[in-house]
């Protein structure tokens, strides 16, 4: 029984235990999937015969799904009309060729804990240089001042400091209700009530205030100003700056740490007023409280 199947780059005569693969056109890296697919296509025999005689051009791709192709499905094989130049390829080729899968070398514990290390310490260098070249440019606002800009740092300002005051506000009033209401529950096992206001008052000037303050502007305004400067870092906005001679640090850098200078003691000052406030709302809750219950 004999069978023909045309397709566009091999040519098919199916008999009852062999199959003659005639081959076409271009057997190149540019038509790999499309070879591939007719190959997977066949019904292989026993005994097959490959006919290369009027192939256009081969490649190492070519000769490898050759050789993929006739060492599995066929049991012995026959080539034809193939160049010196092409045999001298398929030589090389099956010499080094390995269908075994090549495992996936394991990075050791050692690896791991230097890469580590070294790429903190490229990080911490570049941390270093860029608070160096902050410093460096700050100076030269004292050569040259009109180098300021006056209308972005403003604009910071308003977005760092103003538009964080009501969160910084709701934060820091219940920080103070919490820390009165917890030191008022075990001061008054030992009979100091007295001391609420002190402890209170001393723990949100001296810490709670700037760390709940350092801790809205890092998550709301850092976060805003990496997620703008790493856009632009993307969009190569930075690099068009850099080619028609503006310094990014002085239009992008310096008006933001400049406007965090002046807004995070504001805001830090603002911070241990609201606390405090929280306190004294909490000892008048209890002074109303104790009037009730008389």
């Amino acid at each position: 029984m004999k069978k023909r199947v045309d397709n566009q780059y091999i040519n098919i005569e199916y008999r009852d235990k062999e199959i003659t693969i005639k081959a076409f056109g271009d057997w190149t890296l540019d038509n790999e999937l499309s070879i591939e697919k007719e190959l997977r296509a066949l019904e292989f025999r026993d005994y097959s015969l490959w006919d290369f005689s009027n192939i256009s051009s081969f490649d190492s791709v070519g000769i490898l799904l050759f050789i993929i192709f006739s060492q599995k499905k066929s049991n012995t094989f026959k080539v034809i009309g193939y160049t010196q130049e092409q045999k001298k390829l398929y030589n090389l080729l099956v010499k080094n060729y390995n269908s075994k899968t090549i495992k996936e070398k394991r990075e050791g514990t050692l690896f791991n804990i230097g890469k580590r290390v070294a790429n903190s310490y490229f990080e911490f260098i570049s941390f270093l240089n860029f608070l160096g070249y902050v410093f460096i440019s700050f100076l030269r606002y004292f050569i040259k001042p009109s180098n300021f800009r006056y209308k972005e740092t403003m604009y910071h300002i308003q977005r760092s400091g103003m538009n964080a005051i009501f969160i910084i506000a709701l934060t820091s009033v219940l920080v103070g209700l919490v820390i009165s209401y917890q030191s008022a529950v075990e001061l008054a096992k030992f009979g100091a009530d007295i001391f609420i206001v002190d402890m209170a008052g001393i723990s949100i000037t001296r810490e709670l205030g700037p760390m709940i303050t350092a801790i809205v502007v890092a998550g709301r305004s850092g976060s805003a100003y990496t997620a703008q400067i790493g856009a632009m870092k993307i969009t190569e906005e930075i690099s068009a700056m850099r080619t028609m001679g503006f310094d990014p640090y002085y239009f992008l850098v310096l008006p933001r740490v400049i406007a965090l200078m002046i807004s995070l003691p504001l805001l830090i000052f603002f911070a241990d007023i609201m606390g405090i406030m929280g306190v004294c709302l909490l000892l008048k809750w209890n002074l109303i409280y104790l009037i009730l219950n008389l």
